[in-house]
């Protein structure tokens, strides 16, 4: 098993159901997400692509952790994302948020140490403080032209908790690439 897509919604997918798949490399989500279980692609040593096309509910605690992602993106909102969700994806890069993010988590991306930029191109509601904690090569994370100065300073304060204090955050997300 090397590729999944999912056709159309997906209700949940549950705790636990991809955990130490070795040979997984991609999985797409082309309709919205209800929910990720708990540690649902645990170890996937070889997942390097997760693209999610649609509105994602839940992705819960621990669910891609030490995968090979390269890149995520959310094309669609996303209601949360639990504690350590992307922990560990050494080489995870990029990540964009095309819509509104409701909440991430605690740890949510901690050790992301290739992780570069972080792009929301809709609102942030909130970003607990230690997301981003160890992301050594996080250089900048971009936000619309029209964010607030309240979610700067919040993104700001996950980012001194993280000890990342001296990562840009600019106003302009850049362009996304249409599909």
């Amino acid at each position: 098993l090397n590729t999944v897509t999912f056709s159309g919604d997906v209700g949940s997918i549950g705790n636990y159901a991809f955990t130490f798949c070795t040979e997984l490399k991609n999985v797409t989500f082309p309709g919205n997400v209800g929910s990720i279980g708990d540690s649902a692609f645990f170890s996937c040593y070889q997942l390097n692509t997760v693209t999610f096309y649609g509105n994602v509910g839940s992705i819960w605690d621990h669910a891609f952790t030490s995968a090979a992602l390269e890149t995520v993106t959310f094309s669609g909102d996303v209601t949360s994302i639990g504690y350590g969700a992307f922990s560990s994806c050494r080489a995870l890069e990029n990540v964009t948020f095309s819509g509104d993010v409701g909440s991430i988590g605690d740890g949510a991306f901690r050790n992301c140490d290739a992780l570069e930029n972080v792009t929301f191109s809709g609102n942030v509601d909130s970003i607990e403080g230690g997301s981003f904690q160890y992301c050594t090569a996080l250089t900048t994370i971009y936000v619309p032209v029209s964010t607030t100065e309240d979610t700067i300073d919040m993104i700001r304060k996950a980012l001194e908790i993280s000890g990342l204090p001296g990562v840009k955050i600019e106003r302009s997300a850049p362009e996304q690439p249409s599909d």
